[in-house]
């Protein structure tokens, strides 16, 4: 029933742009067979508790983790995990010191880093030390996370054991919004064809301009780590990158459906709506509910207008507390401004929107920018530039969960497809690039932000 609910809609756009039905709820032995095909761990996370509806008010506090280990074997696993008895006032707030501390190392502030290594420990205890005994021994077998809510945002990579190491040094990971699109990834993979006439590699493009505190236009910074990353990369493929004012939307987006590799370096950005908060929650808790304004609706996630209001309220606010919020598509990619085109197709912003309903035939994309992992949090999973490219038909995605410093990502890059070049394994791959990063670079904000999801 916790696979049931996962990432429907997004199995069911891949059936559509494939021309078939969308496929069946899976039962067990399904779920079991995509383990075995996979040759990985699943572990499937699912956060429960008391939900009691009072007159319209939904509080609602988690009491239990709920995690499933299905093993390569078909072996099936179940632990609970009673989060009351931890101490965990809720296991967003938890995720969000992680990812707030995890950036103050190497700073001088001993008491914020001693902070960070809690937090990420206190997660390790939580998400791993429960199931540890069910993980592979071999660090080179993959371990496949299916978060839930806040989990999405866990940097599953940098969680510490009671030892001090990091989970990244006993696994190789990745990531899947639900078990049964990996199985439908599997099925749309091909190897990638690491030939450097089918990839598009982009970096450091000139950049648009976004609105400053003034109002004021003013363009995106200057990246060079990011154009070094690309010309480093194109070098080991014997190929070019494109970077300046070459690097135009318009022409990248003409470029994306013919090539087999995706490789952009430029500047991620989130555009939440601007009522919401990235978990769908209202910013303003004051405002009448659906329920309040006589309009009974179920939880899940559902679409609506901008012009669409209930009692007087804006549909997304008054669902939204309701635990049904609007699914918006946030997420950009910076690419350089075309004058030539209108303003939407010529921004210099190519938008997850914008991606969804395109085709394309890659059989990587990897989004070297900041918080391309992230997006809104939703019942169906994160709807966000990931999601987008998945969409849009590609099988393996490599993004980001937070703002990515510039000079440690481009090495991690380069790295990264060094690795590809020995071992067409993209997640083996990024494990290993990531643990010669840390030799570097030694704390998580440089070398543990970025996350394989789909097909490794």
């Amino acid at each position: 029933m916790s696979e049931w609910s996962r990432a429907r809609s997004l199995v069911e756009q891949l059936a559509q742009n494939n021309g078939a039905v969308a496929p069946k709820f899976p039962n067990l032995n399904q779920i079991k067979q995509i383990a075995r095909e996979q040759q990985a761990t699943l572990v499937e996370y699912s956060l429960v508790g008391r939900e009691v509806r009072v007159l319209g008010i939904e509080p609602r506090d988690e009491t239990h983790l709920y995690i499933w280990v299905v093993q390569p074997n078909g072996n099936v696993h179940f632990r609970a995990v009673d989060l009351q008895s931890q101490e965990v006032e809720s296991m967003r707030k938890l995720v969000e010191d992680a990812r707030t501390t995890i950036g103050l190392a190497g700073r001088g502030r001993r008491g914020r880093r001693n902070r960070r290594e809690s937090s990420l420990k206190k997660l390790h205890q939580l998400l791993i030390a429960p199931i540890a005994e069910f993980l592979p021994k071999d660090p080179e077998a993959r371990v496949t996370f299916i978060p839930e809510g806040s989990l999405f945002l866990v940097p599953f990579a940098a969680l510490r054991d009671p030892e001090g190491q990091y989970l990244i040094q006993h696994h190789t990971l990745t990531l899947s919004p639900s078990i049964q699109l990996l199985g439908l990834t599997r099925q749309q993979a091909k190897p990638i064809p690491l030939e450097g006439e089918k990839m598009l590699i982009v970096g450091n493009p000139a950049m648009p301009s976004i609105p400053s505190e003034n109002e004021t236009l003013q363009p995106l910074e200057d990246l060079p780590g990011a154009g070094e990353e690309a010309r480093a990369i194109a070098s080991l493929f014997n190929t070019t990158a494109i970077s300046g004012n070459a690097a135009t939307e318009s022409n990248i987006v003409r470029q994306m459906p013919n090539a087999a590799i995706l490789h952009f370096a430029t500047h991620g950005l989130l555009d939440f709506d601007a009522d919401l908060n990235a978990f769908g929650e209202a910013l303003d808790p004051t405002l009448p509910t659906a329920r309040e304004s006589r309009v009974y609706a179920t939880p899940g996630s559902i679409i609506v207008g901008d012009n669409v209001f209930v009692g007087g309220v804006p549909a997304n606010i008054a669902f939204s507390r309701e635990k049904i919020a609007r699914v918006a598509m946030p997420g950009l990619l910076a690419f350089a401004p075309d004058p030539a085109l209108d303003s939407e197709d010529g921004n210099g912003f190519l938008s997850a929107k914008e991606i969804t309903p395109l085709n394309f035939n890659a059989q990587l994309a990897v989004l070297s920018a900041c918080d391309t992992g992230r997006g809104r949090i939703t019942g169906d999973g994160v709807i966000g530039l990931s999601r987008a490219f998945i969409a849009a038909g590609v099988p393996r995605v490599v993004v980001s969960l937070w703002s990515v410093p510039d000079a440690p990502t481009a090495a991690l890059m380069v790295e990264f497809y060094r690795n590809l070049q020995q071992n067409p394994d993209a997640a083996q791959a990024l494990r290993q690039a990531m643990l010669k990063t840390q030799k570097e670079y030694p704390q998580p904000i440089d070398w543990a932000a970025f996350v394989l999801v789909g097909e490794p």
